[in-house]
């Protein structure tokens, strides 16, 4: 019974760690501009660079020309297009860009956050394998601890709080692993 519930936990394991493996590198490729505290993702359309994404539940979209000029589309208002250094007029909308904002995207500036650190998901897999040699190397283990309270381990049964002590510190390992492989895929600055 055992020998199937510890392939089972071996093969769930594997699985999470190949699955946050691949959510690392396929969101580990996406880059993000902060702009009006959101995250926008950056592409190319033709020669003008373009940031995407959902400001205050409406979609924006900030287009910079190839001479520098900006356009800042918020839901269905149009702001611009101005023209590297031009000052916009004065505008109590709070998705209206500053002139600051027109000159940092008139350069079409480089992403500044990306998603993925690698460090916590090698924290996340490192807790991963602990928790994995903890169930393949179960029985060793359980004997090792055994052998600092009782002259000959393998001549007495372990108690069950020993079992369920062996069993909590592989699983606490496999629980530390989680929020340091979701804590990873969050945005982070580059």
């Amino acid at each position: 019974m055992f020998q199937k519930v510890r392939k089972v936990l071996m093969i769930l394991l594997a699985g999470m760690v190949l699955l946050f493996s691949i959510l690392y590198l396929i969101l580990g490729r996406f880059y993000y501009l902060e702009y009006q505290d959101t995250m926008f993702s950056r592409s190319t359309d033709g020669e003008n660079t373009v940031y995407i994404a959902k400001v205050d539940g409406a979609a924006a979209v900030l287009t910079v020309e190839s001479d520098g000029t900006v356009i800042y589309r918020w839901g269905d208002t149009v702001y611009g297009p101005y023209a590297p250094g031009e000052e916009p007029p004065e505008s109590q909308d709070p998705h209206a860009p500053t002139a600051g904002d027109i000159r940092r995207f008139s350069a079409a500036p480089e992403p500044d956050h990306h998603r993925g650190e690698p460090w916590l998901w090698a924290i996340g897999t490192l807790f991963a394998a602990i928790a994995g040699l903890g169930i393949w190397f179960f029985h060793p283990f359980l004997l090792c601890r055994m052998s600092f309270w009782v002259e000959d381990p393998e001549a007495v049964e372990p108690t069950p709080q020993a079992l369920i002590s062996q069993a909590m510190v592989t699983f606490t390992f496999f629980v530390m692993s989680i929020p340091f492989y979701i804590l990873g895929l969050r945005v982070w600055p580059i």
